[in-house]
């Protein structure tokens, strides 16, 4: 299971479904034979549903949408753009947490 912390601004788009999370959990393990090893990843699959994706995640693809429906992506590799993302998504995490 990820962990969660201050930095990251904590989970974004939770599920909280629980008919969702088995049925993601279900999907995840279904070809897996040893049933210890279904059972871990049946759990590991539903702990990630139910943490959904980090809130600095969240933020750093708005900002690469943004970037990229704003600029031309010229002499830019995928890389700086994604490094440039996450720099502004920390910033946002920054300022939101300074307000609290």
């Amino acid at each position: 299971m990820t962990t969660r912390n201050k930095q990251d601004g904590g989970s974004a788009f939770p599920v909280w479904d629980s008919t969702a999370m088995h049925r993601i959990g279900m999907a995840a393990s279904q070809d897996i034979e040893d049933s210890a090893e279904r059972d871990r990843e049946y759990i590991r699959a539903t702990a990630q549903a139910a943490q959904g994706m980090t809130l600095r995640d969240h933020f750093a693809g708005l900002a690469m949408q943004a970037y990229l429906s704003g600029h031309d992506r010229g002499e830019f590799s995928y890389e700086e753009w994604a490094k440039a993302s996450y720099e502004m998504a920390d910033a946002l995490i920054k300022v939101r947490e300074a307000k609290s």
